[in-house]
């Protein structure tokens, strides 16, 4: 079971959730109502808190809230499976990788036992969702100059 505490719902699950429905906006390139983002947030949120009370084994929560995120996505933000798809996947990969970098560095490079109670615990995985932000960010930097290029090029065959 990888039960999440009060606090690190609030603090972990909460902004990881708007940072995954983020990405999926991203990915279907339309503007979602703030009202849609707010309530997959949410959901996604109480569903990642509810599915790690689950007595399954390591892993397979990430498959069962994967699922759960492309029904959020196609049914309350109205984007398209394939897209709902490819987000999660850019996101769950993004997550693992930040993860990863924390907690080498936290553990074997400063030694530290970040799992000794839940207020460490929050502070030393701060630093993997501050990378996930920076991912995201880049992704929608990215993304508006895809547009640019996409629009200008647009505009110009039109001109012509």
């Amino acid at each position: 079971m990888l039960k999440l505490t009060p606090m690190e719902f609030i603090f972990r699950g909460i902004p990881e959730s708007f940072l995954i429905v983020l990405v999926a906006c991203i990915f279907c390139n339309k503007s979602i109502s703030k009202k849609s983002i707010a309530g997959a947030t949410i959901i996604l949120a109480i569903s990642t808190y509810l599915v790690r009370l689950l007595p399954i084994m390591f892993g397979v929560h990430t498959v069962l809230i994967s699922i759960i995120f492309i029904l959020i996505g196609v049914y309350i933000l109205n984007i398209s499976i394939n897209r709902a798809i490819l987000s999660i996947l850019v996101s769950i990969i993004s997550i693992i990788v930040c993860e990863l970098i924390n907690t080498y560095v936290v553990m074997y490079i400063l030694k530290i036992n970040k799992f000794k109670n839940d207020i460490l615990k929050i502070i030393y995985d701060t630093p993997s969702l501050i990378m996930f932000m920076i991912i995201v960010f880049v992704l929608f930097k990215f993304n508006d100059k895809f547009k640019d290029k996409h629009n200008k090029l647009y505009i110009s065959r039109n001109n012509d």
